[in-house]
Parts: structure tokens; C-alpha cells; sequence
């Protein structure tokens, strides 16, 4: 029902009214195609879960081992495989979103990024640490002693992601985090990433689960 609106309100605003009534403005066309965009980056925001189950479970770089990626959100799309084809495990507006990328040449040169402008005002993030059982920070990044070495970059069973509002206007938005359990939290951050993963007292007092 939502997106239906939605919908129509994009037709109104490039069409020039709805059936001859609605006439709609530059900035509020703006701000509609800003709200259906973050609908549909929020919508696809676990497409990052599957993309890393996909890396893991099919050795997506061909190091030898079943790990994830964490060194970026990019790299799920840009990493190349054994034979120099760039992974596709996500999409590119998604790649485009990512707000930390690595520079370019990275683990063995196989990783090659263009500069993409964001047509979105989310940004998408790896989260860098994690809060242990035992209370410990550890972080995600580290090497799995995979051949050919790839770098820091790799993790044998966890990762997670932040979606976090880009700017002071978008910042009223909450932000969304995605971890290998595959289960969305939000939380208003005032636009600030977040980037390390909550204890699970801290989830379930702060965060809200969206299912």
C-alpha cells in the first residue's frame, strides 16, 4: 500500500499532476525520490547476507578457505575471482553506497573500485568490531591463512553491516545493522554509523528487531 503511494506520487511529480489535479513541486519531487530510494536501500539491505553466505560457502576469491568478507561492502561486488571476474555478489547501487571502501589494489591487486556517486543519502558500512561472550572487543578483519593471500580482510564466521543516514537532513531516519544471524536491528544514531556490533543486552534494550 505504501509503495503503491509512493509510486503515484513520483508519477504526479514528473507527470505534472495526478489526474489533473495534483502538481507537485522541484524540492518535493526531490524529497519523494529520496524516500523511495531509501525504501528500496533499506528493503535491500540483507541482500548483503546473502551475498556473504554466497562468498563463503562457494569460495567466492578462491583462497581455500569458507570465510566471509569483511574488509568492505565493495569488495562483494569489485573482488575478482581466480579467473579476474569481478564477484557481482551484490548490487551495484548497493557497492555504491559504501562509505569506507578500500583503496584500490588491495588484497593482491585483485580488488579494483571505480568512484561511483551515491544516488542515495544512506550509506552502507562494515561494522569493524564485535563485543565478545566474554566481554571483549575483537575485531572482524583478520587473516585466515588462506592461499594466495588475500590480506587482513577475511573472517571464518562472522560479519556485519550498518545502513546509516548520510547527512543532517536525512539523520532524522534510523540506522540498521545486519550481522550473520540475518536479523535487522534499528536505532536512531543521528546519523553516526555504528560500528561495533552490541552485546546482546545492549540489542535488546537499545536496538529494535525487525523481522
Amino acid at each position: 500500500m505504501i509503495r503503491s503511494i509512493v509510486i503515484l506520487l513520483i508519477l504526479a511529480a514528473w507527470g505534472g499532476g495526478l489526474f489533473g489535479v495534483v502538481t507537485v513541486g522541484k524540492e518535493t519531487r526531490r524529497k519523494v525520490y529520496l524516500a523511495y530510494a531509501k525504501d528500496r536501500i533499506v528493503g535491500s539491505f540483507k541482500s548483503l547476507a546473502t551475498g556473504q553466505a554466497d562468498f563463503r560457502a562457494n569460495d567466492r576469491d578462491g583462497n581455500g578457505v569458507q570465510d566471509f568478507w569483511v574488509g568492505d561492502v565493495a569488495g562483494l561486488y569489485y573482488m575478482t575471482d581466480p579467473k579476474g571476474n569481478p564477484l557481482r555478489l551484490i548490487s551495484l547501487n548497493m557497492a555504491g553506497l559504501d562509505g569506507a571502501p578500500l583503496a584500490d589494489g588491495v588484497a593482491a591487486g585483485r580488488y579494483r573500485r571505480p568512484t561511483l556517486e551515491p544516488f542515495c543519502e544512506y550509506r552502507v558500512r562494515v561494522m569493524t568490531h564485535y563485543i565478545d561472550d566474554d566481554g571483549t572487543l575483537k575485531p572482524y578483519a583478520q587473516s585466515t591463512g588462506g592461499k594466495p593471500d588475500l590480506g587482513p580482510f577475511h573472517n571464518h564466521s562472522r560479519f556485519a553491516f550498518c545502513l546509516y543516514p548520510a547527512n543532517s537532513v536525512s539523520s532524522r531516519n534510523p540506522t540498521y545493522i545486519l550481522g550473520e544471524g540475518n536479523t535487522m536491528f534499528k536505532k536512531h544514531t543521528a546519523g553516526q554509523p555504528v560500528l561495533v556490533w552490541p552485546s546482546d543486552a545492549d540489542l535488546g534494550t537499545s536496538w529494535s528487531r525487525m523481522d
